[in-house]
């Protein structure tokens, strides 16, 4: 059975098995220090309520996402009359 299509910046954590829709998502998830030398790694993933206490949420594909962003069209560009902006999720490049 064939994964998720990791294309452009979306990732899935080795660790836990998520998926993340942008770079940025995907290291807020991992929190931590690295083992120095003779240290002990405390990395890990956020839980699920950690994830949506940070502000996170999953797109309609189940991804992790770090927001909503505003789309811009031409008709709002060009002033009040054409007000056009549409609010969409990160994720609509695709279909995850």
């Amino acid at each position: 059975m064939a994964g998720p299509n990791l294309t452009g910046r979306r990732c899935q954590c080795t660790a836990c098995g998520d998926l993340f829709n942008s770079e940025s998502a995907f290291d807020r998830h991992r929190v931590g220090d690295f083992a120095g030398l003779g240290g002990i790694n405390t990395r890990r993933c956020l839980t699920t309520a950690e994830l949506l206490a940070a502000g996170l949420s999953r797109n309609g594909a189940g991804a992790w996402i770090t927001g909503v962003f505003l789309r811009v069209t031409e008709a709002h560009k060009q002033g009040p009359q054409g007000v056009g902006a549409t609010t969409i999720a990160e994720a609509t490049n695709g279909p995850f």
